[in-house]
């Protein structure tokens, strides 16, 4: 019996994907071919979900990793809509002020949400999309008609796993779907009504498709690969066995692990208290390469000044790093060791006093949790003369 191979690549080859099952000619040799049957509508159904979950998780796969954001958005009591044609209206209003956001910033927002009302009338939106360093802040600021809950992927057990299968299935529950109870026997389903959807400049290639000769019992990943996982079961409509397994690329795997090494440099026109018309200038240096810019500002203290520098600098980083950010500013450089009892105290000083420019700590403080940062409060005279991009 012939077994049909399907292999997806991912990311530019460093995420292969397989997937084995036995084509639909089955029949012993010499044999006439076993007439084909009609699904059901029940294997229909099945069939339906599990290639709504393989494209969830293919895109996945292509387009995030570990560290983006996988959050929720919740409706108020007071806010809930009335259908599903209003909860679509407000996610695309909420969704496109987050492409805005990411406009100004240079970068391509990618997404993929479900949105589900529950059997006792409550609503809620999942997401998940790709982190750039102040998307939690950029998605609560989005959203108006309640309230969010957003953390990296890696660090939500109930839908993190390496191949992303049980994001997947989670970002793609129905009103068909049934939780498993403690006891293993499956509960009554949750969901009255549910909508899914990604963003649309998420396109998939097409698998590579061959045929084998026979089924292999044993599965191993090739030269340069480790398996990530395996899964097996039976093929609802032919009642024969399939196969996928995930393998990454170790090379890949090690190097992605490995921080690199960032020097950022911050550079402002002044420290005055107050500041009609100013600007800053980020540098930074990694692997030999050179990133600067220079942007012009308005009414702003010497604080604020070097702050917001720091933030701009912080948004071009796309992924963990050993971060040195050199600066003149003692207030910047001093306030780092403090951003912790700051945010434990709700963002206020020991006394209970508001805390100035709050709002720009809770950024940096965002903005470096990915990274190991050290502050090196130095002159920027030197850097000062430099010309600007």
């Amino acid at each position: 019996m012939a077994t049909r191979r399907k292999e997806y690549r991912f990311r530019n080859g460093k995420i292969i994907e397989i997937e084995e099952n036995h084509d639909s000619n089955y029949g012993a040799s010499g044999q006439k071919r076993i007439k084909k049957k009609k699904p059901t509508e029940e294997q229909m159904r099945l069939v339906n979900i599990n290639n709504k979950v393989k494209r969830c998780r293919h895109k996945l796969l292509e387009y995030f990793n570990v560290g983006d954001c996988f959050g929720t958005w919740t409706y108020s009591q007071a806010n809930r809509p009335p259908d599903m044609k209003t909860a679509l209206k407000d996610f695309q209003k909420a969704i496109r002020i987050v492409r805005i956001e990411y406009k100004k910033r240079n970068r391509e927002l990618f997404w993929i949400r479900n949105i589900e009302r529950g059997t006792k009338g409550a609503w809620h939106i999942h997401f998940v999309v790709n982190e750039i360093g102040d998307t939690a802040s950029i998605m609560q600021k989005a959203w108006k008609k309640g309230g969010i809950y957003a953390v990296e992927i890696r660090n939500e057990p109930k839908v993190y796993d390496e191949d992303f299968s049980k994001l997947a299935a989670y970002m793609t529950k129905d009103e068909h779907t049934k939780e498993i109870k403690k006891d293993g026997t499956p509960a009554k389903p949750r969901l009255k009504e549910t909508s899914y959807n990604t963003s649309r400049n998420m396109p998939l290639k097409k698998p590579h498709v061959d045929k084998l000769v026979r089924w292999k019992n044993e599965v191993r990943p090739r030269k340069g690969y480790y398996i990530i996982s395996i899964h097996e079961g039976i093929n609802p409509v032919t009642g024969f066995k399939y196969r996928r397994y995930t393998m990454a690329k170790s090379a890949v795997e090690k190097e992605d692990l490995k921080m690199q090494e960032v020097h950022i440099f911050l550079i402002t026109s002044s420290h005055a208290p107050k500041l009609r018309k100013a600007w800053y200038r980020y540098i930074l240096v990694c692997q030999g390469k050179t990133l600067e810019k220079k942007t012009d500002v308005q009414d702003v203290t010497g604080h604020q000044l070097v702050m917001e520098c720091a933030v701009a600098a912080l948004q071009r980083m796309i992924r963990p790093a050993m971060i040195t950010i050199h600066t003149d500013s003692h207030y910047l450089a001093n306030g780092h060791g403090k951003m912790a009892v700051w945010k434990s105290d709700g963002w206020k000083r020991g006394n209970g006093q508001e805390l100035k420019n709050a709002d720009l700590w809770q950024q940096l403080e965002r903005l470096l949790q990915p990274h190991a940062v050290r502050f090196k409060a130095e002159s920027m005279l030197p850097y000062s003369e430099t010309g600007s991009t």
